[in-house]
């Protein structure tokens, strides 16, 4: 929450932002407990996103690897991959570039 002139106003992350955090955690499941207290505090930019992010705590709840194949396969059971971009929408997230993004460095 981001407070001005006695107002709150939630934070959304960009969409760029967001895709680096799915990124690094995918590389790196080790990352996810770092980067979940900046990641869960702020409103994501997209439906597809919070869906994403509910899955990815999920799997860190129950200490399942976080990783493309377990996505797909949870999507998949729920009816709700094509509602996150589908396979190809996950393995983009897997294979983005930090470096197209110049602001990855903000939650390093």
């Amino acid at each position: 929450m981001i407070e001005r002139n006695g107002m709150k106003k939630t934070k959304v992350i960009n969409l760029f932002e967001e895709i680096s955090i799915f990124k690094e955690i995918l590389a790196d499941n080790s990352k996810v407990s770092r980067l979940i207290g900046f990641f869960f505090k702020d409103k994501v930019s997209t439906r597809r996103h919070e869906l994403l992010r509910g899955a990815m705590a999920f799997f860190y709840g129950i200490n399942k690897p976080i990783d493309v194949a377990s996505l797909i396969s949870y999507f998949s059971e729920k009816e709700l991959l094509e509602a996150v971009g589908g396979r190809q929408y996950l393995r983009y997230i897997a294979e983005y570039n930090l470096i197209q993004n110049p602001h990855h460095d903000s939650f390093r």
